[in-house]
């Protein structure tokens, strides 16, 4: 909250330019802001949780802050994770529909090696959930696995062995007696 003050007024970012270097001044007209610290405004905060990924995901990391660190699993983890069993989801918040926290807006995965795209959940009771690319529903089963986590209540689907034609839109429903609520990914 601290930068916007900083940046509101216009004097104190023309003392900053004229501090910095003399060279700053061309910045200044080139960048909205000064130099390089106002360019990237925006993203100041998010690129030390996210580890410089892109726009699109910090974007999305501020809506859903609280969950960051959650689900940035390292390479290990995620390749252990297609091995693991499932844990039942738990029934979280009050009684309701359930509810998408966390999903990232773009996935990557590497040709042949397994792919995993994460979303988290909450919902009482808990959620059911299925998995679609484009309209085709994914059934668990070949190079497809679902995987839920009942200790972080979150759902994952691990494609196995990725091939340049598993690109494109995903979308995931969870619904319970109470409702439904669906997110897209690609």
């Amino acid at each position: 909250s601290k930068v916007p003050e900083i940046k509101a007024p216009d004097a104190p970012k023309i003392e900053v330019i004229r501090e910095k270097s003399p060279a700053g001044d061309r910045k200044g007209s080139l960048a909205p802001g000064s130099g390089q610290s106002s360019r990237r405004g925006s993203l100041i905060p998010p690129p030390e949780d996210t580890k410089g990924r892109r726009p699109s995901l910090i974007i999305s990391d501020e809506r859903r802050r609280p969950s960051t660190d959650m689900r940035r699993p390292s390479v290990q983890e995620l390749e252990g994770l297609i091995d693991k069993p499932s844990t039942p989801l738990r029934d979280l918040g009050d009684p309701g529909p359930p509810a998408i926290v966390d999903v990232q807006e773009s996935y990557s995965a590497v040709e042949d090696q397994t792919g995993y795209i994460t979303v988290q959940v909450e919902g009482n009771p808990a959620p059911t959930f299925r998995f679609y690319k484009g309209m085709t529903e994914i059934i668990d089963g070949g190079r497809f696995k679902f995987l839920t986590e009942g200790d972080t209540n979150s759902i994952t689907l691990c494609i196995r062995k990725v091939k340049p034609n598993d690109e494109g839109k995903y979308k995931i429903v969870v619904s319970n007696c109470h409702g439904e609520d669906s997110a897209e990914m690609q």
